[in-house]
């Protein structure tokens, strides 16, 4: 493993692929990573940062999250010789051969899944037209500020613009928050665009709500609505009330009472059912389980690749049984 320090609260984490087994990720998606520290087992979805081109090694870059016990870790302790073992990769986030003219709207860690794709653009010597729009506070908190340059010096097609909330007096650049203004003048031309945005949700909401005021079209609108670094699984709520409805776990041998707001990931759990998750918000795709009877309501579905949809899987994290079920677990 290899560790970078990239800002003073993020580093970035080279691992070498199990030579055993390919890495086969799209540019933008992320992996969940099971770390081992202190006697316990933390589990993490991280964006990869490298580009999908480099099948050998897959880099991360876990910002410290205040009281994230692992981004805290990754930040201070990680060190040479650590292993960790990973699923995936996951999510509907990421470039595709299609997308010839794009913009990449990032601000904090949101920058992550657009290194993937731009270092993608690079390896490939893809001709894609790429402008990044990159916000953070303070010029000390850009990450990868120094490749920025150098791919601006090999990628004939490719610009970027750095907007800082809290700019010294000597910053040259753009000052303040993401606007209309901002857009418009370092993408004057939007037609046939396609537009990625991630960061934290505040500023995701701003940048659709301008996106949208400006006439884009909904589906060249694609966003990393994940969490991502820092956000671990969520513990589930307290359940009382039944439903009189029952999920069975076809491959465990096991029955339970399904309770009222229960999710399917919830009643795994309370009836001794391992079923693998991670952000428990219906956009990674780790819960994913083959539905074999009944039928399942889910509130979100992003973490849901067309392939699995069709096969039948649902994610039972924001899963809930609308009578008995049947599940493959």
């Amino acid at each position: 493993m290899q560790v970078t320090k990239q800002t003073s609260d993020s580093t970035t984490l080279r691992f070498v692929v199990n030579s055993e087994r390919k890495l086969d990720a799209r540019p933008g998606q992320f992996l969940t990573f099971s770390f081992l520290f202190d006697g316990k087992k933390e589990t993490r979805c991280y964006s990869i940062c490298s580009s999908p081109a480099r099948s050998g090694y897959v880099e991360i870059t876990p910002k410290r999250v205040k009281d994230g016990c692992v981004s805290v870790f990754l930040n201070d302790r990680a060190a040479i010789g650590m292993t960790v073992e990973a699923t995936g990769p996951f999510g509907q986030f990421c470039l595709t051969p299609e997308d010839k003219k794009i913009v990449l709207l990032a601000a904090g860690s949101g920058i992550t899944p657009m290194m993937a794709m731009l270092r993608y653009l690079d390896d490939l010597c893809l001709d894609t037209q790429a402008t990044l729009l990159y916000c953070v506070r303070t010029r000390d908190d850009m990450t990868f500020r120094q490749e920025f340059e150098e791919l601006r010096g090999r990628l004939k097609n490719f610009q970027y613009h750095v907007l800082l909330s809290k700019p010294d007096a000597d910053w040259p650049g753009a000052r303040g928050h993401i606007s209309r203004e901002f857009i418009s003048k370092n993408v004057p031309e939007i037609e046939g665009r396609v537009f990625f945005l991630c960061g934290p949700p505040p500023f995701m909401e701003a940048v659709r709500r301008i996106l949208t005021e400006m006439e884009v079209a909904p589906e060249r609108i694609r966003q990393e609505t994940f969490g991502g670094a820092g956000v671990g699984p969520k513990p589930p709520l307290l359940r009382t009330a039944e439903t009189g409805f029952t999920i069975e776990f076809a491959s465990s041998g096991k029955t339970a009472a399904l309770l009222e707001g229960q999710s399917l990931l919830e009643a795994a759990a309370a009836a001794g059912v391992d079923i693998p998750s991670a952000c428990r918000q219906g956009q990674c795709g780790t819960c994913k389980t083959r539905l074999l009877a009944g039928y399942v309501h889910m509130t979100a579905e992003q973490g849901l690749d067309p392939e699995s949809r069709a096969r039948g899987f649902v994610l039972t994290c924001v899963g809930h049984a609308t009578g008995n079920v049947r599940l493959d677990a």
